[in-house]
Order: structure tokens, then sequence, then C-alpha cells
């Protein structure tokens, strides 16, 4: 009786070669303010938004919100359009919220604010846009000629009395 040996052979699988993964670079140019700027994409978590940050994403389209901390800021939404090709925003703007004010005196006395031809009127609340929080305006009761200076605050009430 002959025996014969059979020795298994070594097999290697295959390595399975799937699509390349597709993917692009958004990238921020610049933003404004400088400090406290945050973006979600796709309504995930927000994160710091600086000049120069990349976003790696997929191919398909996607919604960047772009927002400060403390809700000082006017939220901004910007689309990036499908595609395959890195891209850069060139500049994200963000304004401030406005701040109300409202000045508590004399109804029958016109108030001025520094800076600002209009005559403003006690009781009456008006919005006024800002460029830095925490800014400094001086208000004058014409017919006294008292002033008092109120910090405006992005988004807040403030009140000035005289």
């Amino acid at each position: 009786v002959a025996v014969t040996r059979v020795t298994p052979a070594l097999t290697v699988p295959k390595p399975v070669l799937t699509a390349k993964p597709r993917g692009r670079v958004v990238r921020i140019g610049e933003i404004r303010p400088a400090e406290g700027c945050l973006v979600s994409v796709d309504g995930e978590g927000a994160r710091a938004a600086t000049s120069g940050l990349t976003l790696s994403l997929d191919e398909k389209e996607h919604q960047l919100v772009f927002s400060c901390k403390g809700e000082l800021c006017i939220r901004q939404t910007r689309t990036v359009g499908a595609g395959e090709k890195d891209e850069t925003l060139a500049s994200v703007q963000l304004e401030l919220k406005p701040s109300v004010l409202t000045i508590e005196g004399d109804a029958s006395h016109k108030f001025q604010m520094a800076g600002n031809p209009g005559m403003l009127r006690a009781g009456v609340a008006i919005s006024i846009p800002i460029r830095s929080n925490d800014q400094a305006t001086v208000i004058t009761d014409l017919e006294t000629g008292v002033t008092r200076t109120v910090f405006l605050r992005a988004g807040g009430d403030q009140k000035v009395t005289f």
C-alpha cells in the first residue's frame, strides 16, 4: 500500500478592493469677529471656528452654521454644494446682535446719542447696531445738558436713567 502525502497549499486571501473614500477639504478663509466664533456642520455640535480652519467633508451638500459664543452674533448659514473639489469660503462676517436701549426720564425731554444726529424719547425702546460688545455710548438730555454713559451689549436690553 502506497501512502501519498498531500501537503496543503498555502492560500493567501486576495485583498478586497473597495472604492477610495471620497472626501474634500473646505477651508474658512477669514472669519470675523476673530474670537468666539463657532461652526456647526449639518446640525452637529458646534466647534470653534477660526480663520484658516479646515473641515473634512464628504462629497454631499452640507450646511455650515456660523454663530458666536453666548449667542452674541446673528447666525449665518452657508451651503457647501455637492462635489469632490476642495474649496475655500473666502470670508465669513458675523454681525453682533443689536442692543436695545430704553431711556428712563422726563417724557417731555429730547435725548441724543453721541455720534447720532437723531432725537430719542424717554420710554421708547430703540434697537442700536453695535460694533463691539460692551460698547460705551453717551446719551445727553438736550433740555438739561446732563449726560450719562451706558454700555451697550450685543443682544441685551440696557436702560439709562435721567
